[in-house]
């Protein structure tokens, strides 16, 4: 299961130091009232927040603009938490005119962050790293706080990933982490970041790593959300795909379970957040070959994912349950429809290298294999190929080491096929001269790992690789 799988933004508490005398009761108000909206949009009530700062703006005179661009910061986030990216972007981009209207650096670098979260969440990468990157340039031209200064790596962080630069990813996650130990606040957002760091680890098939990550998030998490705070949400997710790693199937259905209702109580129903859960879900339906359930949930996903008009998640949803349907070699006209679908969308998003897009052509060729399309399959698994940018001469520049190594190995599958039917030794030979690159992928990618045990999970994992290799060998 790649990808992408879990996002979340942290919504950064401003504390400005208020230099106020006694008689300015109106700046108190100000300041209290958003700060009381923050706080109630950090524990999941995103729609009372939203109402409340709304109520605050209106009353806010024309000329305190401080006052109403600090405000508008505040509207902004709670946006973003309830979906409305447009609305999000257009209200940071006044709180932007208002800082710089008076000059408050601080909240200027402020602002670019959030309208970058608003065009991640939108699915345009340019802009979301145009402005990331001018939100933390700025923050340390005026050595902002550690708090501060952390958001954006982390934010930077989650970028790179969805870009596949998962080097530039780790190194951001590391840099958030540096400045949330700096800052020692028992509140922090250090679950979110060790979500990151684990979540990298995982889909480079370092469980190991990624189990200590997971703990780790999991222990800060409960101590600075609490058990049923919707930022839990993103832990849980996480945990479970340890679980899923230890074939512990239950108990991870149980915990995604947990993790849909409190998005569903805390986002609602049509949400970005809730059509994960759902697709995650059954996701792990699949794997304990409950088909009937997984079906239902990938559907809502796909419904939820057309009317909140997210094309990465709503590809995610499609081509999870295409996979699905490849698994159990049914309705594969349907998938193969879904997958083309669900690419188009992906290329849109990501280009066209990508490991997403890597696997979105994996399963095409899966479904060209099991409807004995030969010209089909032999197109897509070159596709594979060129959207993870492999050179079997040049191995260090692949971005999508475990898709290569599938395409290669299903390429072998097809030859031993075709030397079942015909007896022709050929086919042996073609599969057989597969093999030198199945193992120096490996090799590659086992360089990466931290630990003997994340090294022998993987070999056990493509245990099958050397065992058609003597399976060759022999014939």
């Amino acid at each position: 299961m790649t990808v992408t799988i879990r996002k979340i933004f942290v919504f950064l508490v401003l504390t400005i130091p208020l230099f106020l005398s006694a008689q300015e009761i109106d700046s108190a108000m100000v300041y209290g009232t958003n700060y009381k909206a923050r706080n109630l949009g950090r524990d999941g009530n995103f729609t009372k927040a939203l109402d409340l700062i709304q109520s605050l703006i209106k009353k806010i005179p024309q000329h305190e603009l401080k006052y109403i661009s600090y405000s508008n910061q505040t509207k902004a986030g709670l946006e973003q938490s309830l979906g409305l990216y447009e609305e999000s972007i257009k209200t940071a981009k006044l709180a932007l005119a208002y800082s710089k209207k008076v000059r408050d650096t601080f909240n200027i670098s402020y602002n670019y962050n959030l309208i970058g979260i608003g065009y991640y969440f939108l699915s345009k990468y340019d802009s979301t790293k145009v402005y990331y990157e001018k939100s933390f340039k700025l923050k340390k031209k005026i050595n902002a706080d550690n708090k501060s200064l952390a958001v954006s790596a982390y934010n930077l962080a989650i970028l790179y990933e969805d870009l596949a630069q998962t080097d530039k990813a780790l190194t951001f996650y590391k840099e958030a982490e540096y400045y949330l130990l700096k800052e020692n606040d028992p509140r922090s957002f250090l679950s979110d970041v060790y979500v990151g760091i684990a979540h990298l680890y995982f889909f480079g098939k370092d469980v190991n790593k990624a189990e200590e990550y997971s703990e780790k998030a999991m222990d800060f998490g409960l101590k600075s959300y609490g058990e049923f705070n919707p930022n839990m949400t993103f832990v849980y997710n996480s945990y479970a795909n340890i679980l899923v790693s230890k074939k512990k199937y239950a108990e991870a259905i149980s915990l995604l379970e947990k993790s849909l209702k409190i998005r569903e109580n805390s986002y609602g129903k049509y949400h970005k957040w809730t059509c994960e859960s759902n697709y995650k879900l059954a996701e792990v339906f699949v794997l304990d070959k409950q088909y009937d359930k997984a079906e239902i949930y990938f559907k809502k996903a796909i419904i939820i994912g057309e009317k909140i008009k997210s094309l990465q998640y709503l590809a995610n949803a499609k081509s999870y349950l295409a996979r699905m349907y490849i698994v159990q070699k049914k309705n594969l006209d349907e998938a193969n429809n879904l997958l083309l679908s669900a690419l188009e969308k992906n290329i849109h998003v990501f280009g066209y290298q990508n490991n997403i897009i890597a696997e979105n052509y994996y399963s095409l060729a899966e479904v060209a294999r099991l409807t004995s399309n030969k010209e089909l399959f032999f197109e897509f698994l070159s596709k594979v190929l060129n959207s993870s940018n492999y050179d079997k001469n040049h191995i260090k520049k692949v971005i999508a080491p475990y898709n290569t190594l599938d395409a290669l190995v299903l390429k072998g599958d097809w030859y031993m096929d075709e030397y079942d039917k015909t007896q022709k030794i050929e086919y042996i030979e073609k599969s057989f001269d597969l093999i030198d690159e199945q193992i120096a992928l490996i090799k590659y990618s086992q360089k990466n790992f931290s630990s003997d045990k994340s090294k022998i999970y993987f070999a056990n994992e493509n245990r099958g690789v050397f065992e058609k290799g003597l399976k060759d060998n022999y014939y």
